[in-house]
């Protein structure tokens, strides 16, 4: 072999090696489960309540984008509101909004769509990653990521959550790689938090997460099947250092210490925390709890029966994560990232070893390039995708109110506010949207909910904000409710949403 030739081929043995075509296969099925989450929503009757690539907070996340971009300015009221204008609010996820806002000016519907495989793509890869880290068996670390894909998969629509999830495992991959004697990677750490405090509040569980790792070395022990290894002393200060460092970077966004304080004030929005779904009691009931429960039961029966030794941290970080998710299951997702990487050690003492020398470079390369191809052909059509977005969202209905003048203000469902304020460029004020924190102290999401269960409180509440017209859902108790009001006329309608217009203010509604 020529000098030439020998590079090129350990260049193509490590980049089209068995655990890199392992990885993209991974990337492969995270692709397709995309894909049939379109083809199942596709299946449906129209409804607000299917999420599909895209949710109602994705077109009010691309606003904020938009609206930052063109000013230079980040918000500290809610300006796209009028039953709320003066209520605090912060875009405390800027950074994910002027990413998202990028890619719809780029390519609309389909970038949108290309941004969202890319940054679950990256999510699964990382955690297919840390798998292999903490096993050293890549094939151990595919099946424990393939196991978890249920529950990861319950945050696969298009949020700056997802960017939130990226830099917490790129934060565990280096205090693991720290914990195993790379220490240099460290370092960046106090970066990654510089960017994570401007996408997402899932910092928070990053510097917990240091902190984790910082105790868990104060003292060698053993404890049953229970480990713990001293940190050196150097290492110790080292780890004290880049936390303290952690800690200072979340300074670094456009509020200061405002921000962190406005965060913290949304866990303790009682209403918030009840009305929403992600943040109500895992349900068990519904198959991701199921598998919730599947999968933890292995590993602690694997841990068990195998007599596999695990690390404090590791199981102080899967504690953590079972305590939040049966909390609120929108920490379903974290729990699955911590606990994938103990999994895959546990699944290592059963099954063999990664041999390199049975490698086969070029037929990886060239499964490699069929799933690449096949993600290509496959991709969906920008037209397939409005069609989609067209089932969850008003569209027709915008079009309708464009052309015709209807008097407002408008009351809205909450899931559809996001795309008024996207569609409309911030012009036409919202009665609610999807960010509650902004409406929760004024009483508005409170209000909202009432009036949205078509009780008794629901015509008054309409009046006390001088509601003109309603877009509500067609086959909700609300419409139906509005529609036997006197003076109340319908202007539009399609299979989504109809468009009522109400009595005048001079002529009470219901009588009131």
């Amino acid at each position: 072999m020529t000098s030439a030739a020998q590079p090129f081929s350990i260049w193509t043995w490590k980049l089209f090696s068995f655990p890199v075509f392992l990885g993209g296969l991974l990337v492969a099925a995270a692709f397709l489960n995309l894909c049939l989450r379109l083809d199942h929503v596709a299946g449906l009757s129209a409804g607000h309540w299917h999420a599909t690539f895209v949710e109602g907070d994705t077109y009010w996340h691309i606003a904020v984008g938009e609206e930052i971009l063109k000013t230079h300015h980040w918000p500290t009221t809610n300006a796209f509101s009028f039953t709320a204008p003066d209520s605090e609010w912060m875009a405390y996820e800027w950074l994910g909004e002027v990413v998202m806002t990028e890619a719809s000016h780029c390519g609309g519907p389909r970038a949108l769509m290309a941004l969202l495989t890319a940054l679950v793509s990256t999510i699964i890869i990382l955690v297919y990653y840390a798998a292999n880290l903490a096993s050293s068996n890549p094939k151990c670390a595919f099946a424990a990521t393939a196991l978890m894909f249920p529950l990861l998969g319950s945050c696969f629509s298009l949020r700056p959550q997802l960017l939130g999830y990226i830099f917490l495992l790129i934060s565990l991959i280096f205090l693991e790689r720290f914990r195993q004697g790379r220490q240099s990677h460290l370092w960046a750490l106090p970066v990654v938090f510089a960017l994570w405090v401007n996408t997402h509040g899932t910092f928070a569980l990053g510097l917990v997460a240091v902190a984790i790792y910082g105790l868990a070395g104060v003292k060698s022990f053993r404890l049953g099947l229970l480990e713990g290894k001293a940190w050196l002393p150097r290492q110790s200060r080292h780890l004290g250092a880049v936390l303290l460092l952690c800690a200072a970077a979340l300074l670094v966004n456009p509020y200061g210490l405002q921000l962190l304080r406005y965060e913290w004030g949304i866990t303790k929005q009682a209403v918030n925390m009840t009305y929403f779904e992600e943040w109500q009691h895992l349900a068990f009931k519904e198959y991701f709890g199921v598998w919730f429960l599947v999968v933890l039961l292995a590993f602690a029966a694997g841990t068990v029966i195998l007599r596999r030794a695990q690390n404090v941290q590791a199981v102080a970080l899967i504690l953590m994560g079972v305590c939040l998710a049966c909390c609120h299951q929108r920490f379903v997702v974290f729990c699955a990232i911590v606990l994938a990487p103990a999994l895959a050690g546990v699944l290592a003492q059963v099954f063999p070893a990664y041999e390199p020398e049975k490698n086969r470079p070029w037929l990886n390369i060239l499964l490699i390039c069929l799933l690449a191809a096949g993600t290509i052909v496959f991709f969906p059509t920008s037209d397939r995708l409005q069609r989609l977005i067209d089932r969850n969202q008003p569209r027709r209905a915008v079009d309708y109110l464009r052309a015709h003048p209807v008097p407002g203000p408008m009351f809205n469902d909450d899931f559809w506010g996001g795309y008024l304020i996207w569609a409309f460029d911030g012009q036409r004020k919202v009665f609610i949207d999807g960010r509650s924190d902004a409406y929760e102290p004024s009483g508005v999401l409170a209000d909202y909910i009432k009036i949205i269960q078509a009780g008794d409180e629901s015509l008054p509440l309409l009046n006390r904000y001088g509601v003109r017209s309603c877009l509500v859902e067609r086959k909700g108790a609300l419409c139906a409710l509005l529609e036997r009001q006197p003076g109340s006329l319908r202007v539009y309608e399609d299979d989504l949403c109809v468009l009522l217009v109400l009595a005048n203010q001079g002529t009470a509604i219901g009588g009131i």
